[in-house]
Formats: structure tokens, sequence, C-alpha cells
């Protein structure tokens, strides 16, 4: 999602931490956080609602609301904002998915459904030649046996988001170059890609990369209720059960439906950004 945003930018020389606002760093001493004190201009395009986050953001900071997505339920803006006053006084506000939609117009805050700002992700190779190799993304086995044929699981490539290296999880820095080498996989190697994870089934999907969603709600690695992700469903190859797994054409995939509409939300929203 930072990646999204970092293509808008004309530089960028502060990060901001999304859980704690009144934290940074400078991309050239990242060593050390620091106390946002300058005006800031950054990109609210998350997931919110933690019990431990730091809301609203300090006024020194000049926030984009695009593409923001919270749970219905008591870890939520509410807790932070009592009357959602500040977030009434934010508009427009941005949201990715129809549930946040209803939640923020419960509340009284003016928004509109802007989408998620990884499907504005320009592609970074033009042609499909040379994508060989089939990705699994943060799928459970217990999930992939029950809906891909077991000669297809092995020809796959298991990769994951969640990194265990240290160093790059301390480096903020580190944490986007690896992000961006992920991306580059996905779109320039991939035939296809095997998921239940939002972020990197719709930019792999910006870059023309065909993607299998594997729809199980147990199976969502980042958490949270399926309406967070079922509004993108209409952009992928689906798949519930074993008799769609024997149905999907695993070599030389179909492209993913609705190309026109996908399109078309990303160039909307690449204007707004």
């Amino acid at each position: 999602q930072g990646l999204a945003g970092l293509q808008f930018l004309p530089y960028m020389d502060t990060l901001v931490e999304r859980d704690n606002y009144t934290l940074n760093y400078a991309t050239d001493n990242i060593d050390r956080p620091m106390s946002v004190l300058q005006h800031t201009l950054v990109f609210v395009n998350a997931w919110y609602g933690d019990s431990t986050q730091v809301w609203p953001p300090p006024p020194h900071l000049d926030p984009i609301y695009v593409a923001v997505h919270t749970e219905s339920t008591e870890k939520t803006f509410a807790r932070f904002d009592p009357g959602m006053q500040y977030m009434s006084n934010q508009w427009p506000v941005g949201v990715r998915d129809k549930s946040t939609h209803e939640y923020f117009g419960s509340h009284n805050v003016s928004n509109f459904i802007s989408n998620c700002m990884t499907t504005t992700i320009v592609p970074m190779c033009s042609t499909r030649q040379n994508r060989k190799t089939m990705f699994v993304v943060d799928t459970g086995d217990e999930f992939l046996k029950d809906m891909v044929p077991a000669d297809i699981i092995e020809q796959t490539t298991k990769v994951t988001h969640k990194s265990m290296d240290q160093e790059v999880n301390s480096d903020p820095i580190a944490r986007y170059l690896e992000a961006f080498k992920m991306l580059h996989r996905y779109a320039c190697e991939a035939s296809l890609l095997i998921t239940t994870r939002l972020h990197a089934a719709l930019p792999s999907a910006a870059s023309g990369t065909p993607i299998v969603w594997i729809k199980h709600e147990d199976a969502l690695p980042g958490g949270g209720k399926a309406s967070r992700v079922s509004d993108y469903y209409q952009f992928f190859h689906i798949l519930e059960n074993m008799e769609d797994g024997k149905k999907m054409k695993w070599i030389n995939p179909p492209m993913n439906p609705n190309i026109d509409r996908r399109e078309g939300m990303r160039n909307r929203l690449r204007v707004l950004a």
C-alpha cells in the first residue's frame, strides 16, 4: 500500500508510522524515529481501528484520506474520535469497500468509495512472455488441497508477505525495497497468482497477472471479515471447491474478468490521487 501512494509523490523525505502519527523516520536517517514537527503530506490509505493506534493525526500532518478501511466493531474510529467529529470535518473521505462506506455513513461522515490504492500500480512488464511461475501467496495447505488439483500444487512456488528477517522488519526503507522486489516478481515472473491476500492480488492484477482467489473466510491471512475483500471478487478467478479447481485452466490461464471495469476504477483513483 505504501508503494501505491509513493508513485504519486514528487519525492519522499519522511516515513510516518501508521499506528503512531507522532513518530516518523527521515529517509536519510532511519536509525532512530523522531517526533514529527514539520508540515507533512501523507496518504492515509490503510486499515484503521486497532486499539493501540494514535488517533486523530496531529495538526501538522496534512492527510489525504483515500482507500480507508475499518471493521465495524468497537475497535474503530468511534473509540478515538467521540462523535466522529474529526472525521466529519475531513471530507472527502475515500474508502475502499462498501462495509466501510456504510459504517462511516451511519456516523454521518461524508465519504465515497475510492477503492484500493493498490489498484493504481502501473504495470512493470508489458508482456506475458517468460512468465512461467505459479505463485502461492500466503495461502494455507489446508485450503489449497480442497480447491487446487494436487499436480498443480506440486508446480507452485510458495511465498509470504510476512518477513522473518529482523533487519528488514526494523528498517522502513528495507521494507519498501522488499515490497518492490516482490511486486516485480508478481508482475514479470508470474504466470498466475493463487492467493487470499488482497494486497498481493490487486497490484498483480493491475500488472496483468491472472489471479486465482481461494474463497474461504478462514483463509484470510490479514484477518478481518470477508466484507473487506468481497467487493473485489469480480476481478479474480474464484475457487470455492475442487470442482472449480478442476475447471480452471492452469496452463496459459485466461486474463482476469472485468478488466475494463477495473481499469476504469484505477483511472478514476489515479485522477483523484
